[in-house]
């Protein structure tokens, strides 16, 4: 003070701080602290241990009806929580800076930083953090949709494209079929009729073409058959794959 004693007026005090952190002459938060340092009104002078005692207590103060308020939003939804995240680490950010100039403004008189300072910047690191990190979850999860969605296709596919060969493969055992009955017939017509020379070089001929035929229907059958091993092998395999990435999903949602 001018008088040397060690103290300082609250009105000073108070006007002092409006001045340097910007505020309105209606602050409510001020009007909190000066209540704190002269709960009578009467313009008292308070000295640098008192002012950083009051301080320390109004700066905790604001801290927990910030934090206080950030709990409230966060229970009504978490999209209002990400909507509002912004506006509070720019009203956190505004604090800060003044709270940074309070402070300051104490070491002219030879005190210490408030540990305020510290807890207010952790939480907004803290929150930057959070949304941060929350941002990431979100892109990584819609990532992880997008690949269910391109895994859900291609199961999609490759049943499709299974029942397509069963199909298949029920034609060519039907045509197999066929050609062993009629390979039987031809086998009982040459046993049990009197047949001439070249009806039976006509009938061997024939039966020779029908044992191709059925080795070529033999082989196109085991080929179906790797094949639809093959797909129902892959089908499971993306199965698999489809509850991992489900179950994935699903963690990261939570």
């Amino acid at each position: 003070s001018v008088s040397a004693l060690g103290k300082v007026a609250v009105s000073k005090i108070v006007d002092y701080l409006r001045h340097a952190t910007s505020r309105e002459s209606e602050d409510r938060g001020l009007e909190e602290l000066c209540n704190k340092l002269d709960l009578e009104h009467k313009d008292i002078s308070v000295d640098l241990e008192t002012y950083h005692a009051i301080m320390g207590e109004w700066i905790e103060d604001c801290n927990r009806k910030w934090e206080e308020g950030a709990t409230e939003k966060s229970s009504s939804s978490t999209e209002h929580l990400e909507s509002q995240v912004p506006k509070n680490i720019s009203e956190a950010n505004k604090r800060h800076v003044q709270m940074n100039v309070t402070s300051g403004s104490l070491e002219a008189f030879g005190g210490d930083v408030s540990k305020g300072d510290m807890e207010t910047s952790d939480l907004i690191t803290c929150l930057a953090d959070l949304r941060y990190n929350n941002q990431k979850l979100q892109e990584e999860n819609n990532k992880l949709k997008l690949t269910l969605e391109a895994l859900d296709d291609t199961n999609s596919k490759l049943l499709a494209d299974n029942e397509c060969l069963c199909r298949q493969l029920k034609s060519i055992q039907h045509s197999v079929s066929k050609a062993k009955s009629l390979e039987k017939e031809l086998e009982e017509a040459r046993n049990n009729l009197n047949m001439s020379e070249e009806e039976r070089e006509q009938i061997l001929w024939h039966n020779r073409q029908l044992k191709k035929e059925n080795q070529s229907l033999n082989i196109k059958v085991t080929s179906l058959q790797e094949e639809i091993i093959r797909n129902s092998m892959d089908t499971n395999r993306q199965q698999k794959k489809i509850l991992e990435l489900s179950k994935n999903a699903a963690q990261l949602q939570v």
